[in-house]
């Protein structure tokens, strides 16, 4: 059966496969949804090179139940429901349907305040030198 955790860690892991793959780490994504740590990091790095920098690097990520205060998490993306097609019964194929709305193949989850993402430092910083080192 599927649970309402294994529906968030899908949705997290597509969205970190994304990153610099369907979402485009341009300037405009860089100020809009990264901090300033991470912006000073990468924003030298040619925009169609970021993806490649960042490949590899380890990913933390949180679903945020409360507004994210602060400046703490490298991204933060306004993630506040999750929908997630199924074929069958629902009562057959999710674990808990408390939290579920469902409307016909289609289960909506409510995430709460969004996806907040941190990259390993060490890991990043060690890549953003090798490239400027070998690719620059």
């Amino acid at each position: 059966m599927i649970t309402n955790e294994d529906i968030l860690e899908w949705q997290a892991e597509s969205i970190k496969d994304a990153i610099g793959n369907c979402i485009e780490l341009n300037n405009t994504f860089l100020d809009r949804y990264c901090n300033k740590e991470f912006q000073d990091l990468v924003i030298d790095i040619p925009e169609n090179d970021r993806e490649f920098v960042l490949s590899g690097i380890d990913i933390d990520h949180h679903w945020n139940c409360f507004p994210p205060s602060g400046d703490w998490q490298h991204i933060w993306i306004d993630i506040s429901e999750i929908e997630f097609q199924f074929e069958g019964d629902p009562k057959e194929i999710f674990e808990d349907l408390e939290d579920l709305y469902i409307d016909g193949d289609l289960a909506y989850l409510y995430t709460g305040y969004g996806l907040s993402l941190n990259y390993d430092i060490t890991q990043l910083l060690e890549s953003i030198k090798d490239y400027k080192e070998n690719y620059q």
